[in-house]
């Protein structure tokens, strides 16, 4: 938090947030929390220092709006967390405005939050990959990897099931640098992916993707690059991606599908040329995987209090 030379300098003002909270179907909700900050003088070092206001509402609320007053330092956006009972969390970000503008007296703004119902959360083999990117040792190998397990096959890793299968081409000279492709592609017939797009990853639902995964769409193959010379390309790739998968499909005789499993990937793939000493050629990472181990279920909704790996450390469901 930015210091002031002296708070006293700077007067509070009256803020107040109006907040419409309904669920996809824009039915309204009533009995939600909505918690936002402010800014208060701090005691110390003429400082200032963030504090929470937070309002309930109650089943009376049959419109699903409610408001916070109170007064603040000056700032010139605001945060938001919206909660309700049988619902996913919401957070959104705000512009406050004024009739006055910036420096008028009073500041206002408003959000329609949008709350998804808990429907029929299950348990799910759930990995979180954020401080734990996998490394891929050499060039021009296959990899494969078991997404219930959450390890390569061998000799690389304890997998039983290669679900999918990485490989890298492109070069390495042993310091990181070089021009690199890595494709993942499901592992036999009928396996792949549908990619859905999240551009407001961490504003919106925690639960970013739909309830159940798509019966029909995938497509076998997806392909990223990195150029440890063009950084400025490396940084710009998209970050909005996801992905649903289909894995260990099993046929019948006519070719049609008999049973497969589902599941999910929140991205975006990240994917990198490495020095040699960290133990590999190439490092690439992605924010959680979640995998259904009943066979033909297409439900992604997960419970994350029922990780069927006891280390995923998945709260995102």
């Amino acid at each position: 938090m930015a210091q002031l030379s002296s708070c006293q300098e700077i007067k509070e003002k009256n803020y107040r947030l109006t907040v419409e909270v309904k669920d996809p179907d824009e039915i309204p909700i009533s009995n939600v929390k909505a918690i936002t900050g402010k800014l208060i003088p701090s005691n110390k070092g003429g400082g200032m220092l963030a504090n929470s206001v937070t309002v309930e509402s109650d089943a009376a609320n049959t419109e699903g709006k409610i408001q916070l007053e109170y007064k603040s330092l000056p700032e010139p956006e605001g945060t938001l967390s919206v909660f309700g009972n049988g619902y996913y969390s919401s957070f959104y970000s705000f512009i406050w405005s004024s009739p006055e503008g910036y420096e008028g007296t009073n500041r206002s703004s408003a959000v329609q939050a949008v709350l998804k119902p808990i429907k029929t959360p299950i348990p799910m083999s759930a990995r979180t990959f954020n401080n734990a990117p996998i490394i891929l040792p050499s060039i021009n190998v296959d990899y494969g990897y078991d997404l219930e397990l959450s390890a390569f096959v061998p000799p690389h890793g304890n997998g039983k099931h290669s679900d999918i299968i990485f490989h890298v081409t492109g070069s390495n000279d042993g310091k990181g640098k070089g021009q690199i492709q890595m494709t993942v592609r499901g592992n036999g017939e009928k396996t792949g992916f549908v990619e859905f797009l999240t551009p407001e990853r961490e504003r919106g639902s925690v639960f970013i993707s739909d309830y159940t995964a798509p019966a029909e769409g995938y497509t076998n193959g997806l392909s990223f690059k990195f150029d440890s010379d063009d950084m400025a390309a490396a940084m710009s790739q998209r970050k909005d991606q996801n992905y649903y998968f289909r894995v260990r499909c099993q046929l019948n005789p006519d070719g049609s599908i008999k049973s497969c499993h589902y599941g999910k990937l929140y991205g975006p793939f990240t994917f990198w040329n490495i020095p040699i000493e960290q133990g590999g050629v190439a490092s690439f990472g992605l924010h959680n995987s979640y995998f259904n181990s009943t066979p033909n279920d297409r439900n992604v909704e997960f419970d994350t209090t029922r990780n069927l790996i006891p280390d995923g450390n998945v709260q995102r469901p």
